[in-house]
């Protein structure tokens, strides 16, 4: 069983758009984190597939910003009235945190990263608060770092369930190394240069793992759920 998820980042829409084309094109379904308010959100749901999520970025509390978690959350869910799954930016959780996305209707949290040397069955549980929590079993951006993760193509199948984490900017440009993104950063912004910078079809990066992941799914046959409808091993 696959669960794709996507963390939007506060990318160019132009850079949201191509991931939405190319998960369209292999009419796969995903979860969107949603960071920010954006024309592309309405083309999410159009297609009928997906489902939004919460991003929220509760960093700048933890470096000192005024203001305060609910708050943080309550803006996002203004945009994303719908979502009921959340993944803090940076994978940031707390018991506190949970006891607020419960509070605040949500049934869903993905804010653990779990790698496959876990091993392949790892099903959702209910935490203390009552959410499903989902974790993470492969990230675009840590195997950047850290090769030892594998490949998702290799994972699919085999990890229960799988589910992955991707990112519009190093899937558009198609990285090879975290100083890809780093080197574009600059760019962030502008799409057209930030196209400059793309990594060729074929080189290895998150775009051709990605892109390997979706054809493999479909070739197999591969079960496609989003998020929030994942439930705990005992309620499946």
């Amino acid at each position: 069983m696959l669960c794709l998820s996507v963390d939007i980042d506060w990318a160019h829409d132009a850079v949201i758009a191509d991931l939405l084309h190319l998960i369209e094109h292999h009419r796969a379904k995903a979860t969107w984190f949603v960071t920010h308010a954006t024309p592309l959100l309405a083309d999410i749901r159009a297609a009928g597939r997906h489902e939004l999520g919460l991003h929220p970025n509760f960093n700048p509390l933890l470096e000192g910003a005024t203001g305060n978690a609910r708050d943080t959350l309550l803006r996002l869910k203004e945009i994303v009235p719908e979502g009921v799954s959340a993944r803090s930016h940076s994978l940031t959780r707390s018991s506190r945190l949970a006891v607020l996305f419960k509070s605040e209707g949500l049934g869903h949290e993905s804010n653990y990263f779990v790698p496959p040397v876990a091993g392949n069955a790892l099903a959702p549980w209910r935490d203390f608060a009552g959410l499903v929590q989902v974790p993470i079993r492969w990230e675009d951006d840590v195997r950047l770092i850290d090769p030892s993760i594998g490949e998702p193509i290799e994972h699919v199948g085999h990890l229960q369930p799988f589910v992955v984490d991707v990112h519009p900017i190093p899937t558009y440009l198609n990285t090879t190394t975290p100083a890809d993104y780093e080197r574009a950063k600059a760019d962030a912004s502008r799409p057209h240069d930030l196209a400059k910078l793309r990594r060729p079809a074929g080189c290895g990066g998150s775009r051709d793992r990605l892109v390997a992941l979706l054809e493999a799914a479909a070739t197999r046959g591969i079960a496609q759920v989003r998020v929030s409808e994942l439930a705990p091993g005992a309620e499946t």
